[in-house]
């Protein structure tokens, strides 16, 4: 058996596939408020990573999103979360990683330090 014809049979399949593939189409680029915002976003979402302050498993919700969504994603809702409720203060560290943990999903610890109260079906027990 001759190589020729496995090595010309090799070749056309390289490039057939090659041929197959079609890059992605780039995104928009993002316009220089959005970046700004994200980029105070992504800092409070690090902050909070490394603070000891933050209960490890609101820290646990974070990571996940983070993980899981875009950081464009996850600051285009936080961004629109404040254009919806205008009492808030979006340069407000603190309420903006409030807004972005809820967003994300990420268990908040009441305020009031108070434990919330077991379920009426006896679950959380």
């Amino acid at each position: 058996m001759s190589v020729a014809p496995i090595k010309s049979l090799a070749i056309g399949m390289i490039a057939l596939s090659g041929a197959a593939y079609s890059a992605p189409a780039q995104p928009p680029q993002p316009a220089a408020a959005d970046v700004k915002a994200a980029e105070f976003h992504l800092s409070l979402i690090m902050s909070a990573l490394k603070s000891a302050e933050i209960p490890n498993d609101m820290k646990g919700g974070l990571f996940g999103c983070l993980y899981e969504h875009p950081l464009g994603d996850i600051s285009s809702r936080v961004n629109k979360a404040f254009a919806a409720n205008k009492q808030l203060k979006s340069d407000d560290p603190n309420t903006a990683l409030i807004v972005i943990a809820k967003i994300c999903g990420a268990p908040v610890p009441d305020p009031s330090g108070a434990k919330p109260a077991p379920k009426a079906n006896g679950a959380g027990r």
